[in-house]
């Protein structure tokens, strides 16, 4: 469904870690994906195994605010990553989200997403898993694949549009909401019921027409 055409272009079994990398630091600029990251960033090797599992070819450059642009010139991956990736003719960070070939996975896949996008966008605090992004849409899917995999989380505004940020030294002006989406630590406490009772009241059908049966409610 839509990944068929993925199967000419990489190695499908690596192919979730690379989306977690470009959804969380990455960008495409015509025929070129592009993957940022930091020069002392501890995870320049982690990514540069990602795009090599993955048999893409890449060109990597130091920019003059010291950050590693990994540049991968592939057009039908650059084409596959603007339909499934964003949520309108803009291609920016605004308007990422999760793809449908993610969703579907099995929990051992979205578990592999989720743990390579923390790396790339977000951090652990307290053992609680935090993940970040500009994108409302986006952070609306890292949710629905937290309780996907089992987990429970919630979602809220971490910073407001029109707030200052600091960027490795550099001051900036938030052109959106910065999105935190957190996933509770404590291994017990998930959205499965443990004791199930039967009672009498109303039952009201909401028509959720989806390919699952799990839908969310804020």
């Amino acid at each position: 469904r839509g990944i068929t055409s993925l199967d000419r272009m990489s190695n499908l079994k690596n192919l979730p870690k690379f989306l977690a990398w470009f959804l969380s630091e990455g960008h495409i600029y015509k025929n070129c994906i592009g993957i940022s990251q930091s020069l002392k960033s501890p995870h320049n090797e982690t990514i540069v195994k990602v795009i090599k599992d993955c048999q893409f070819n890449y060109v990597r450059k130091i920019s003059k605010q010291n950050e590693i642009n990994y540049n991968i010139f592939h057009k039908p991956l650059t084409m596959w990553l603007a339909k499934h990736c964003y949520s309108s003719q803009n291609k920016n960070a605004i308007t990422k989200k999760i793809p449908q070939y993610v969703k579907d996975s099995s929990i051992n896949t979205i578990r592999i997403f989720l743990n390579e996008f923390i790396k790339g966008d977000g951090f652990i605090h307290k053992g609680e898993n935090n993940y970040c992004t500009s994108s409302n849409i986006m952070a609306d899917d890292i949710l629905e694949l937290i309780y996907k995999t089992g987990k429970y989380g919630g979602k809220r505004i971490k910073s407001l549009k029109g707030s200052i940020g600091n960027i490795q030294g550099r001051k900036i002006i938030r052109t959106s909401n910065h999105y935190r989406v957190w996933e509770n630590k404590n291994s017990n406490f998930t959205i499965y019921p443990k004791d199930i009772s039967e009672s009498t009241d109303n039952v009201y059908d909401i028509k959720i027409n989806s390919p699952t049966r799990l839908f969310m409610t804020r």
